[in-house]
């Protein structure tokens, strides 16, 4: 009967301490690790890129911009250079095409300020989400923490409850079966 009690926490104490996790399930956490931090050098190289972008695309604007000043600058200047000189026939002609300009101009503007309306619409409608960087984070942190092996005092805790759970389970059976008149 000694030999019984013995081996059976025995046992118990060898089966669990030689188990592990699974290396199949380290292994997907571990990659699901990796892939996590893939995600985020992505998601920055991303946002990298796009600043890059939006900056070019500043300063072309910028560009253009300053070239239509300094062309409607030197056009008043030609017209003010063709008053001062008496050259009123082509001053005449100059200043009808400049109010033909202008009204292009505005039409031109009026024009652009209804794509620039409608584009803050779509741009406010069509926003990017801002990337999950904390929520990525935390599932990186989770699989890592999955991806570790129990450390020998954790199976140790376990067996040793797992061990108290079958001595327990041993007795109560003794005592139903002590109570059980024989037949």
């Amino acid at each position: 009967m000694r030999a019984s009690r013995i081996t059976l926490p025995c046992l118990a104490t060898i089966c669990l301490t030689a188990c592990s996790t699974p290396k199949v399930a380290l292994d997907h956490a571990n990659n699901g690790v990796a892939l996590t931090a893939g995600l985020q050098r992505e998601l920055a190289t991303y946002d990298q890129q796009q600043k890059t972008m939006d900056k070019l695309r500043r300063q072309v604007v910028i560009d253009e911009t300053l070239q239509a000043k300094r062309y409607l600058r030197d056009n008043e200047f030609d017209d003010a250079k063709a008053s001062l000189t008496g050259d009123t026939g082509k001053f005449a002609v100059y200043a009808k095409m400049r109010r033909a300009a202008e009204l292009r101009a505005k039409l031109v503007a009026d024009k652009a300020a209804d794509e620039k309306e409608v584009q803050n619409a779509m741009d406010s409608l069509m926003k990017p989400a801002a990337p999950p960087l904390p929520k990525i984070a935390a599932t990186q942190k989770t699989l890592a923490d999955l991806g570790e092996e129990l450390p020998f005092a954790d199976r140790l805790k376990l067996v040793t409850q797992f061990i108290k759970e079958v001595q327990a389970e041993v007795k109560s059976n003794k005592e139903a079966a002590e109570a059980v008149p024989p037949k």
